[in-house]
């Protein structure tokens, strides 16, 4: 029931096959989630500006166990932690 409506694709995004996928589909995403690790997604060139030129009104929520900034910032955030 939680996932109802949704739709889900896997991509590689470490390959450029797969971010170019990814930038190509986004013009038809309102919301992006992703829980990588801060800076990820800009290391495989996903950059926020990226994004938003695939899709100007797109909303990305990025989802961490401890958060953007900060001393923990690049820990893994593992279920039981980004739940809490």
């Amino acid at each position: 029931m939680t996932n109802r409506g949704k739709r889900f694709v896997t991509l590689d995004l470490r390959k450029p096959e797969g971010a170019a996928l990814l930038l190509q589909m986004a013009g038809q995403f309102d919301v992006l989630v992703e829980n990588f690790r801060p800076g990820t997604l800009d290391g495989w060139g996903l950059t926020k500006e990226a994004l938003w030129r695939a899709q100007p009104s797109l909303v990305i929520l990025r989802a961490t166990g401890f958060g953007q900034t900060g001393p923990y910032r690049n820990r893994p955030g593992f279920a039981r932690v980004f739940e809490a």
